[in-house]
């Protein structure tokens, strides 16, 4: 929720994507597949059933040409709440860049995923809205100067920042596509879908995977991510920049890589062919 810098933003909005959508393809392969395009939206009966992924934390790096830098860590917990006398979703995410620290917290309805209330305190930029009635409310706070929210937001849509978490209600398979609609605070409506396209080779600190690869549009950003097909676990991700000489990269300490501690200076990641 961070709007500082550009390129800080891009990075944030990144990682909680990323973060998200692995532990959801995990649950999802345990599950029967059909090729082919579907759509999510907020209440489907898909959803009922919705478990949440385990707490995850991913490492981050970024790269320009050969050279690599750390970048940061994301980390990610969902716990069971009662909101309005209601069960719930809390999902925190804590973004650590640097000296700064941003902090994101949602609520979503328990079996619709509806969104319920967001709320963002991160240096500079703060955040308190509430959804009811098909309408975002409440207040946006930047550089000191605090503005009023007040838009209306589709009944179909999913909060931005978990923009993928509900896929955990979806087997995927190759070849399938899934669609959504998701609501940004300071963006309105953007559209997501995540495709399954097939196989490549990656190499991610010294080992080789012949990994699922699934192709995510959401808004501007199109990440690609690699997944174990054994496990279904995420073996890490990229997101390249329109310059075509610089990516962010990352990978979940969950599938062993950072072992709960301090990660290693270089993610050593490397897509052998295409």
């Amino acid at each position: 929720m961070n709007r500082q810098t550009p390129s800080l933003s891009r990075a944030l909005r990144a990682a909680a994507l990323l973060a998200t959508l692995a532990p959801s393809l995990a649950s999802a392969q345990q599950q029967a597949c059909a090729a082919g395009e579907t759509t999510l939206r907020v209440g489907d009966p898909r959803l009922a059933s919705w478990t949440p992924p385990p707490a995850d934390t991913v490492d981050m790096w970024m790269q320009r040409d050969t050279m690599q830098r750390p970048m940061g860590v994301y980390t990610q917990t969902v716990e069971r709440v009662e909101h309005g006398g209601q069960p719930a979703w809390m999902i925190v995410q804590e973004s650590r860049m640097g000296p700064r620290t941003l902090l994101d917290s949602i609520t979503v309805r328990a079996g619709t995923f509806a969104p319920l209330r967001h709320v963002a305190e991160t240096p500079g930029h703060d955040v308190d809205v509430r959804f009811a009635g098909g309408r975002a409310t409440g207040t946006v706070a930047d550089s000191g100067q605090t503005k009023p929210v007040d838009a209306e937001v589709s009944a179909a849509a999913f909060d931005y920042s978990v923009a993928s978490l509900f896929l955990r209600a979806i087997p995927l398979c190759q070849g399938l596509k899934v669609r959504a609609e998701t609501y940004d605070v300071t963006r309105g409506a953007v559209p997501f879908s995540a495709t399954v396209v097939g196989r490549e080779r990656v190499e991610i600190r010294g080992r080789t995977w012949d990994a699922w690869v699934v192709e995510v549009e959401v808004g501007e950003a199109r990440p690609r991510l690699y997944f174990d097909p054994a496990t279904g676990r995420e073996v890490g991700w990229t997101l390249t920049y329109p310059d075509g000489r610089t990516s962010m990269r990352g990978a979940t300490r969950i599938h062993g890589g950072g072992g709960g501690g301090a990660p290693p200076r270089e993610m050593q990641m490397r897509i052998i062919d295409f």
